[in-house]
């Protein structure tokens, strides 16, 4: 996944850290920024989760957050970065017609990392 092109484009990205794209994830530093100063190292989880949907071939979001979790069950400090998420999202997710609430979400995440988080 390495090798999939990143480019920084806030305009692109809608407001959020990042989404993807046809030709590769796009990225906003200055959103990254802003949710890592809300809650340290919680925007990795949602650049992952952008990885997750390219890799998925599909923009599923609850899939991608499963992509994402698994993903990050086996990375180094995999533990701290779910953490962060949810901490975040916990404070500032809202509810959404394809998560729900933010504590459904929270929930897909826990059970799809299997992480003990």
């Amino acid at each position: 996944m390495l090798d999939i092109p990143r480019t920084i484009n806030c305009a692109a990205t809608g407001g959020t850290v990042a989404t993807v794209a046809p030709d590769g994830i796009y990225i906003c530093p200055a959103r990254a920024a802003l949710v890592d100063s809300q809650v340290s190292d919680a925007s990795h989880f949602y650049i992952v989760h952008e990885y997750g949907s390219l890799a998925l071939h599909k923009r599923t979001k609850k899939l991608a957050d499963c992509w994402a979790a698994h993903a990050l069950a086996v990375a180094p400090n995999s533990p701290h970065y779910v953490r962060q998420w949810i901490k975040h999202w916990r404070a500032f997710g809202t509810t959404d017609p394809v998560y729900g609430t933010p504590e459904a979400r929270i929930a897909n995440v826990r059970s799809c990392c299997a992480c003990g988080i």
